[in-house]
């Protein structure tokens, strides 16, 4: 019964120590998405500059209404 025991505590252990680290794979995970995402907006960001600017030439809703 100590053997299991032991067996059990040492999974356990394991499990944990591997929770703790995974803070590291979580910091390598958040570098890698805001790079991407910074290129995902420099990429917008030049898309975007080359929209027009200002209002739109419409009709106003008294118009549409007659």
């Amino acid at each position: 019964m100590s053997r299991i025991m032991d067996m059990t505590t040492e999974t356990m252990s394991d499990a944990i120590d591997d929770a703790v680290n995974d803070d590291e794979a979580e910091e390598e995970t958040d570098d890698l998405t805001n790079e991407v995402l910074d290129e995902i907006g420099v990429e917008v960001a030049t898309q975007l500059s080359a929209t027009p600017k200002g209002r739109i030439a419409g009709k106003k809703t008294e118009d549409l209404m007659q």
